[in-house]
């Protein structure tokens, strides 16, 4: 299960790297929609071929994508006008507003959740496909 987190730590590595660089957001969305998804399948994939546990791996891609969508959806830059909605200045001139987008939370961590739900079943297969021809 340890190649699993190491690989989770590799794709979670990868998104902050051009979540951080991203001027616009699109490549952003589009690591966190597409590539992200398909790491954290191979992440869980790995872990749950050694492991049952390795639906932690899962339960932390979500949490991860959700903590990254909120910080493109819910934080503006300083001197952006709020309008009225309920926001909180954080230090710097940023500000947090307590509107998050929840359709693209639901987007974005669904289809994490699905690719980690994938590499789960694949590799629960995987681990009992390898007991089986190797009954010690």
């Amino acid at each position: 299960m340890m190649i699993g987190w190491i690989i989770f730590a590799i794709a979670t590595v990868l998104v902050l790297v051009v979540r951080c660089t991203d001027q616009y957001g699109f490549a952003s969305g589009a690591a966190l929609l597409f590539i992200y998804p398909l790491m954290l399948l191979a992440a869980t994939a790995t872990g749950a071929s050694g492991s049952v546990h390795a639906y932690w791996i899962g339960i932390a891609g979500v949490v991860v994508e959700f903590l990254l969508i909120g910080s493109m959806t819910m934080l503006l830059n300083p001197g952006v006008d709020a309008g009225s909605d309920p926001c909180t200045m954080l230090p710097g001139g940023w500000q947090l507003c307590a509107t998050p987008d929840y359709s693209a939370i639901a987007l974005y961590c669904g289809a994490g959740l699905i690719g980690a739900l994938i590499g789960y079943g694949i590799g629960s297969l995987l681990r009992r496909h390898l007991r089986k021809a190797d009954p010690v």
